[in-house]
């Protein structure tokens, strides 16, 4: 449930925009951001900052680990555990079929176009097996259901299997296993990246998106110009923050928790 808690408003545009402005204060990065809003930015107790959630629920938030090799002084494991694996693959599905369904409803791809797409022919051909029409309007929307079923299967069905050989004896065991438990087969692994890759060649990198993502990315600058120049105009919590970790580190907080409707609006409004 907290695995997106430290994305920052129009998602990884923002985030390299606050990565870039905090270069010289520790860049932004939003796992790191997620764990930093349970461990500090929250605070429900009287005597302690953060959720005081667990240690094995913490490294969990940290995704990606190349940048982070210890949590409280004690190094990470080479594995997350597995209910941090289940969470982290399912990110990745949920985003690759949200982002193919936004696609298609923005007109940027094509049913022929994504017909080249093995992933694609093989969901389109269970929606067709289940009674789909490819003249309704409904069709495409649900062979991206189909796809996300034919995914998901697939990732229950071969995980099953690694972990039946694998014969745990006991959780502590997952975090030290070479590669992880929870994962796509082989082949459906290998579709998925071409999958990805008909992604960023037909919508994160088509031209109409990117002219977005520069609009977008100067508000987020234009923000933090704002409230470095005047922290009076940020929230409470953000301002009191400023003398324990600095004025760059408290602003990109404090943007870091908007939505990208209430950035545009502050935006439009100072």
């Amino acid at each position: 449930l907290a695995h997106d808690l430290g994305h920052t408003p129009f998602g990884h545009v923002g985030e390299r925009e606050l990565n870039t402005l905090l270069e010289n204060s520790g860049g932004f990065e939003h796992n790191r951001q997620s764990l930093r809003v349970v461990d500090h930015l929250e605070k429900k107790y009287p005597d302690k900052e953060g959720l005081n959630l667990t240690w094995e629920v913490r490294t969990g938030l940290l995704k990606h680990r190349t940048d982070t090799t210890c949590l409280d002084g004690l190094p990470l494991p080479p594995q997350p555990t597995l209910e941090a694996q289940i969470a982290d693959l399912a990110d990745d599905v949920a985003y690759s079929t949200h982002d193919l369904d936004d696609g298609i409803a923005a007109g940027f791809f094509s049913e022929a176009m994504l017909s080249k797409v093995a992933l694609w022919a093989l969901a389109r051909e269970k929606a067709l097996d289940g009674g789909a029409r490819v003249d309704e309007d409904y069709f495409p929307v649900y062979v991206v259901r189909c796809l996300i079923d034919l995914l998901v299967g697939d990732i229950i069905r071969h995980s099953a299997d690694v972990l039946a050989a694998t014969k745990l004896t006991g959780p502590e065991k997952v975090l030290i296993q070479p590669s992880g438990l929870v994962a796509a087969s082989p082949a459906f692994a290998a579709m998925r990246g071409d999958l990805r890759t008909f992604l960023y060649e037909n919508l994160y990198w088509h031209k109409d998106v990117l002219q977005v993502n520069r609009r977008v990315g100067q508000v987020v600058r234009d923000l933090f110009a704002l409230f470095r120049q005047h922290p009076e105009q940020m929230g409470d919590g953000a301002r009191s923050r400023i003398r324990g970790c600095g004025l760059d580190r408290a602003v990109a907080d404090y943007i870091a928790g908007m939505t990208d409707r209430y950035a545009l609006k502050l935006h439009r409004t100072r």
